[in-house]
């Protein structure tokens, strides 16, 4: 992972980078107010879509009653203030206010926050979809539906700790008008502590994530092998794991490419453009899978 030195004296890291020897490309391909239509368009397109979703789930009161639907319902209201944050984004850039710190400061801190509990949400679907395929084998004495209330609660509870955090002065984000990404507002020695605790929260969940996925993935190869796939795995099933995937691909493709791995995607204008963008797609993955795919 990396971050950039936009000039002599201001190291910039991103919120998910780390401190390299490598110049960030300013973006001026295109002007502020394109780049803020392009977000702004996004952003409304997937908050139509969560609303869709949401009036889907109101009406089929019988299916967030079961548990995949609960956390992805919970999922959603955390995708809701991600979106939500993307719009806000979006009119700064469009009118390229640059002298609203504190706004930015408390939009960055919902907006972090917000991730990296739907990053957990992401993870708990799978540990569900997995305890699921595996017939509750694995700690079979304890109470799921008692286990996952409380696991949700528990996420909205680290979330909120996680949005306290990133107001802390030394360790606050703010959007960066010249890059339009997300980036810590101080020095990486002052913002340091918060780097790591989000990148280890991440890291910690999408290893989780992927362990599942693996599992399922096993099980499933598993079955089919001795030929009795059709009654351990009904379609709605099949439908949820690979929203699980889907989901858990999504995240791991913007963390690649705010880390930079095999490709330095911030080396040209356009690249530069591409995790924003994907920012926001994140937020919406969810709700546009569950509403074309799942409901």
């Amino acid at each position: 992972m990396e971050s950039h030195n936009f000039s002599n004296d201001t190291t910039i890291s991103y919120i998910s980078s780390e401190v390299n020897n490598r110049n960030a490309t300013k973006v001026t391909i295109l002007t502020n107010i394109e780049i803020g239509l392009i977000h702004l368009s996004l952003s409304l397109i997937f908050l139509t879509i969560q609303i869709l979703v949401f009036s889907a789930l109101t009406q089929l009161k019988s299916l967030t009653k079961q548990t995949p639907f609960m956390i992805i319902l919970h999922h959603g209201n955390l995708s809701l203030v991600q979106q939500i944050c993307h719009i806000l984004t979006s009119i700064v850039t469009l009118f390229y206010l640059d002298s609203i710190e504190p706004i930015l400061n408390l939009i960055g801190s919902l907006l972090q926050s917000s991730y990296m509990g739907g990053i957990a949400f992401v993870m708990l679907l799978t540990m569900n979809r997995c305890d699921i395929l595996y017939k509750q084998k694995l700690f079979p004495k304890i109470d799921r539906k008692k286990f996952y209330k409380i696991f949700i609660f528990f996420i909205y509870i680290w979330t909120a700790i996680s949005f306290i955090i990133f107001l802390i002065p030394n360790y606050r984000l703010t959007f960066d008008l010249n890059l339009y990404d997300w980036i810590y507002q101080y020095r990486r020695e002052m913002s340091d502590p918060a780097f790591r605790y989000e990148n280890i929260s991440i890291f910690i969940l999408l290893l989780m994530s992927l362990i599942g996925q693996f599992m399922i993935l096993f099980k499933i190869i598993f079955n089919r092998s001795i030929h009795i796939m059709k009654c351990s795995i009904k379609l709605k099933d099949i439908d949820l794991i690979i929203h699980a995937i889907f989901c858990f691909i999504s995240v791991a493709f913007l963390e690649f490419c705010w880390g930079e791995i095999a490709i330095d995607i911030y080396e040209t204008p356009i690249g530069s453009l591409i995790p924003q963008i994907m920012y926001i797609c994140i937020s919406g993955a969810n709700t546009t899978f569950v509403l074309f795919f799942v409901l």
